[in-house]
């Protein structure tokens, strides 16, 4: 299945942009021997950054809300016709209302953060000393080259449903994250985060915060009466204290052409130079012919 569109997804406007995959040795053979990208959990990964996957604290703007006149005009101009409240309430018994909206949304952002996974790339035209430092000088560091219509191509027997976007950096303070949209939050970081620069593939596993159940319901056979039982299946959300009991894998591995995906992989500048000879030799023994460099970032000026 090819990549699908999404509204919160950003595609990169660049669709042959170079996009860099920086990892560790373990993690690259990983990705050699399955033939499959890792997409972690963002629960999991929300040990590094809390905020993964959930609402900014501008969001949370509305507990504040003690009174009307604390209400800002254009958010009364739209409680007052807001489709969730009826004509019988009271302006305050509709700003109550849409509090409670708004106390869902951020509680289903931490509800439904174990249920989204992604594969960060970093988007840039030439290798990043930031990337390096933070994914290679504790151990064997790679770089795998690719871009989004390599890794849609490379993606065509994958199965799931996978989305690739822009991740858009926020003052988290003030930012506010449009609610209408729960897959917002997976593509939405603190500014503290903009030198990543971080494009993101992203699944949502439905099957861990829903359920499907088989409906049935009578349809008009020709002579118009009800006689006909029609069978469909329908997806169901599960409730809160439902998917709290969820456990949900730390990661999924997606399936990936490899030939197609990689563009080329590039080699720690913190290894010796003979290390990138080895690397090439592991890809070869898999009958893989990919190029392999060694990064020129710690090369020498010319005397």
């Amino acid at each position: 299945m090819s990549l699908a569109d999404h509204i919160a997804f950003r595609r990169p406007a660049d669709n042959e942009g170079q996009l860099w995959r920086y990892m560790d040795f373990l993690k690259f053979v990983s990705l050699i021997n399955n033939s499959a990208i890792y997409l972690a959990n963002l629960e999991v990964m929300s040990k590094i950054d809390p905020y993964e996957g959930l609402l900014p604290d501008g969001n949370y703007a509305h507990r504040k809300w003690k009174s009307i006149q604390d209400v800002p005009s254009s958010i009364v101009d739209k409680i007052k016709i807001t489709r969730y409240s009826t004509r019988h309430q009271t302006l305050e018994q509709k700003i109550e209302s849409e509090k409670e909206i708004l106390d869902l949304r951020i509680r289903q952002s931490f509800l439904y953060r174990k249920s989204h996974y992604v594969s960060c790339w970093h988007q840039n035209l030439f290798e990043s000393a930031a990337m390096w430092q933070a994914y290679a000088q504790k151990g064997f560091g790679i770089a795998v080259v690719s871009s989004p219509s390599r890794l849609e191509s490379a993606l065509s027997t994958e199965k799931r449903i996978l989305y690739l976007g822009e991740v858009r950096y926020e003052d988290y303070k003030t930012h506010q994250v449009d609610i209408r949209n729960g897959l917002n939050s997976i593509v939405t970081k603190r500014n503290s985060f903009n030198h990543e620069n971080e494009v993101r593939l992203a699944h949502w596993a439905t099957d861990l915060v829903s359920r499907t159940e088989t409906m049935s319901f009578q349809m008009p056979n020709n002579g118009n009466k009800m006689e006909e039982w029609v069978n469909c299946q329908a997806s169901t959300p599960l409730s809160e204290k439902e998917i709290e009991k969820v456990s949900a894998p730390a990661g999924i591995f997606c399936q990936v052409i490899l030939a197609e995906m990689i563009e080329k992989v590039v080699v720690s500048p913190y290894e010796p130079i003979w290390v990138a000879d080895e690397v090439a030799g592991l890809i070869r023994r898999y009958g893989l012919s990919i190029k392999v460099e060694h990064s020129s970032l710690m090369t020498p000026p010319p005397l």
